[in-house]
């Protein structure tokens, strides 16, 4: 076995630089005096205001012209929900549940900021040193909050259909992450970490006709489960009882064209995962078509031969998936942090 590591220099201008380690938002409340609603009932409201650093953070990535991706927005009404617990306890909303939806609103004239809102009224005013926990997106998402404690677990699709090479829309009820802040003189700062990493596969067409792709992916005991707490770290587990899970995105009922020469990627997400100390195979595979001849091919290894390195959450990774009618080859992974880093190439003799 061949290994080849080379060190490349990755640079991105400002408004398309998504750094992987330290994704933040920071929220800040505008109106530093409580509100409390009409009745006793509705409890006490705060409006938050959220801006974005956007070398440090996003809610999702839309794909920039030259292929590197920028921060975007999403507009939420009911795929956020945050907590408030004060030492060591959460602290009931006005109808007595303990968390309550969080309105998203992106900013019309700024990129990078957007107003959120805690649509529910706290039962009792927010004090000092009280903690805000929020969680996004949730909708396929199963809350607990029994008996006074907070989490939230969150399970990756069996697959992702991508239609169109110019898009990451099939990512953005998938992109899943929590930030955490403490309230100080009625106002608080939240960071937010998204624990999904992208997988992107760069399939590039080395023949001299045009491939049809409609699949793509690699099976192996990747992380597609996620359970976090408040007070927590998140642990990741393989949600299915064989131990592996499915990398995949197909491509609709035309496929995707790939002219000879040319190069397409295709976006899914995974959770941390520890591949440099695992051994069992993965099985990257591709199916499509030359013309009218069958292009379904697959190639295994062991984990650890194709990754010296582990699956973070909030990086970046490019799967290398060349394609002939020869077939493909395990050819490289690169690891893209976002920042001057490294890419990672392995060349396996059979």
């Amino acid at each position: 076995m061949k290994h080849k590591k080379y060190l490349s220099i990755i640079s991105f201008s400002a408004i398309s630089l998504f750094m992987a380690s330290c994704s933040t938002e920071n929220i800040d409340m505008t109106d530093k005096t409580q509100t409390p609603g009409n009745t006793e009932s509705e409890g006490y409201f705060i409006t938050l205001t959220a801006e974005a650093n956007e070398n440090k953070s996003r809610t999702h990535w839309d794909i920039d012209t030259d292929n590197s991706l920028k921060f975007v927005w999403d507009k939420s009404t009911d795929d956020m929900i945050s907590f408030v617990k004060r030492d060591g306890a959460l602290l009931n909303f006005s109808d007595d549940t303990y968390y309550s939806l969080t309105t998203v609103e992106p900013d019309q004239s700024t990129i990078n900021k957007a107003s959120l809102k805690i649509v529910k009224g706290l039962k009792n005013p927010y004090q000092d040193n009280d903690v805000i926990w929020s969680v996004s997106p949730v909708k396929k998402a199963k809350t607990n909050s029994a008996d006074g404690s907070a989490s939230v677990e969150f399970t990756l699709p069996d697959g992702y259909v991508q239609t169109d090479i110019t898009t990451t829309n099939h990512l953005i009820p998938y992109v899943f992450m929590t930030g955490k802040g403490t309230v100080s003189n009625n106002s608080a700062s939240l960071s937010f970490t998204p624990l999904t990493a992208i997988y992107r596969f760069k399939i590039m067409n080395n023949d001299t006709e045009t491939l049809n792709v409609t699949e793509v992916g690699i099976t192996g005991p990747f992380r597609n489960k996620a359970v976090i707490g408040v007070d927590e770290d998140p642990t990741y587990s393989v949600s299915s009882e064989s131990g592996t899970y499915t990398i995949k995105v197909t491509t609709g009922e035309t496929g995707i064209d790939i002219a000879n020469g040319e190069t397409t990627y295709l976006y899914a997400l995974v959770f941390p995962t520890e591949t440099a100390n695992i051994k069992d195979n993965i099985t990257l595979y591709i199916k499509g078509k030359y013309g009218e001849v069958s292009a379904d091919y697959d190639v295994t290894a062991a984990c650890n031969a194709v990754y010296d390195f582990n699956l973070d959450s909030n990086k970046y990774y490019d799967m290398l998936v060349p394609v002939s009618r020869q077939g493909i080859v395990f050819s490289g992974v690169e690891i893209d942090e976002f920042t001057p880093g490294g890419s990672f190439d392995v060349t396996i003799d059979k």
